[in-house]
């Protein structure tokens, strides 16, 4: 399968030293090797901040048959993947997980480009949490 990796959250660096509360992506370089290990063919890898209207753009526009975010899938304010889902019309298949770390992943699957909301027949998002080692974990299992 096509996958691009979307890598949400304006707390992220792409180089430098980690200051003002800024630090490192660390997703961005570590899942395409992965993903690319499970058989996937990585097209697109970028970060996404913390803007709902950047995500949902971002989803739209995408081509790919499978959508990785990181971060963005609990409940807090900046969490944006659920409303974004929902004014997409997406059919939420799995929403968290009962393991430590990682309960906040998702599986959904989205309208295709061009149609509708309500008619989720298009390519699958995974929603892994933000924190690297929980991000992983979800991947793999």
């Amino acid at each position: 399968p096509r996958a691009a990796v979307f890598v949400l959250g304006d707390e992220l660096l792409g180089e430098g030293l980690p200051h003002d509360g800024l630090i490192r992506d660390a997703l961005g370089p570590l899942l395409p090797p992965w993903l690319r290990a499970l058989g996937a063919d990585v097209v697109d890898v970028r970060r996404i901040g913390d803007q709902e209207d950047a995500l949902h753009r971002a989803l739209t526009a995408c081509d790919a048959d499978v959508v990785v975010t990181t971060g963005g899938t609990a409940a807090g304010p900046v969490d944006h993947v659920h409303p974004v889902l929902d004014a997409l019309g997406a059919e939420l298949l799995v929403d968290g997980a009962a393991v430590r770390p990682g309960h906040p992943m998702l599986l959904a699957r989205l309208p295709a480009p061009g149609q509708s909301r309500g008619t989720p027949d298009g390519p699958y998002l995974v929603g892994l949490p933000g924190n690297p080692l929980a991000a992983v974990s979800g991947l793999l299992t």
